[in-house]
């Protein structure tokens, strides 16, 4: 991939408003998408510091929510079916490279 999505980007691929992903919500409509784009934004070369503090989140918070959404990922979790598409376009295709 020769460009990472913006966060507006991600927001409009996946459908849920920027400022969801962006907030502190414990909500899974709000967490998950917003850590998959954690682990997104990780799989191309941006680190967790760098993330925690985009998202004014803690270093601990970033890895957490990257390690949870990578093992929903791992066992194909049924919670992530509405984000099948940007998972099978997004980061399946960075494994493969």
């Amino acid at each position: 991939m020769d460009t990472i999505l913006t966060l507006t980007e991600y927001s409009g691929y996946i459908g849920v408003p920027a400022e969801e992903i962006n907030g502190h919500s414990r909500k899974y409509e709000h967490k998950i998408p917003r850590h998959l784009y954690w682990l997104y934004l990780n799989k191309n070369g941006i680190g967790k510091r760098t993330i925690a503090r985009k998202f004014n989140m803690v270093h601990s918070s970033i890895v957490n929510g990257i390690n949870t959404i990578s093992n929903l990922i791992e066992t194909e979790d049924k919670i992530l079916s509405d984000y099948e598409g940007f998972i099978s376009t997004f980061l399946h295709q960075q494994e493969c490279n």
